[in-house]
């Protein structure tokens, strides 16, 4: 298999990814990269109760939807681009989804059908301390956060922009949300309908929902009034046009924002 070299750490391998839940606490392996996504993408437009729906709200949702197979899209582009297998998974507690209305069974299955093509589902990660790989794979990944426990730490969403994180680059940061904008200069598909289209101001407002998400469930993040939303470059993309389209799109979801913030316009939602 051919491995892609970190450039800015030659002796760095990469070995696989995963498209998975941006929670703080899902971890993974140490040449494994990560794809953040609220609830790994699943939609339920209908879903939840009412306070489910402030959490994550229906308008959101159709969006993501929308948004979803253009992600798959861009994703796949890359990792087929980087030489490496992109996998996807759900995990135990995931709060997106219970703010829908998933339980735990029909979570596992309605991930398990967004996983088309050449990505496979590896299934619900473990909660566990460090990452176990996932079946027959190279790929690893946990959530270190019992399935009970809803109390988010993270203090910040980070915009991965360069080619995810992996878990020798999560060792290295803090605990944050992690939210792919990894796919939208590859989001290429000549394919899609004019319908199908996903425009500039959907490509922002899908990383939009999913930082106001991290903001409502994560006391940090609300209580950061500095850089509550940053942007993580891994410095895996080559192409800086690609590159340069990711980073445009993710400071112009953070500046809306960061804009609503100020006018007041966010409200909190408890956990569900």
């Amino acid at each position: 298999m051919e491995m892609l070299k970190n450039l800015e750490n030659e002796h760095e391998i990469i070995d696989s990814a995963v498209e998975t839940c941006m929670d703080e606490d899902v971890k993974v392996g140490l040449k494994t990269v990560k794809f953040g996504i609220a609830g790994s993408g699943v939609v339920d437009e209908e879903g939840g109760s009412n306070d489910g729906k402030l959490l994550y709200p229906i308008e959101d949702r159709i969006l993501m939807r929308k948004g979803f197979p253009h992600i798959r899209n861009g994703l796949t582009e890359l990792t087929n681009k980087l030489g490496i297998p992109l996998f996807s998974c759900s995990h135990p507690g995931c709060g997106a989804g219970n703010a829908q209305g998933f339980s735990k069974d029909r979570l596992i299955k309605s991930t398990g059908k967004l996983a088309r093509g050449e990505v496979r589902y590896l299934g619900h990660i473990k909660v566990s301390a460090t990452p176990e790989n996932l079946d027959d794979t190279d790929a690893s990944a946990c959530i270190t956060r019992e399935e009970s426990n809803h109390a988010h730490t993270a203090k910040r969403a980070r915009l991965t922009i360069g080619g995810g994180i992996t878990g020798a680059e999560q060792e290295k940061e803090e605990n944050y949300f992690d939210i792919s904008s990894d796919w939208v200069g590859l989001d290429h598909n000549p394919n899609y309908s004019e319908d199908e289209q996903l425009k500039e101001e959907e490509k922002v407002g899908v990383l939009f929902a999913q930082m106001k998400l991290g903001w409502m469930i994560a006391p940090g993040i609300r209580d950061n009034q500095i850089d509550p939303f940053i942007i993580f470059d891994a410095h895996r993309i080559k192409d800086s046009e690609v590159l340069n389209e990711n980073r445009r799109i993710a400071e112009l979801a953070i500046a809306k924002a960061i804009k609503e913030l100020e006018n007041g316009k966010w409200t909190t939602s408890s956990h569900t």
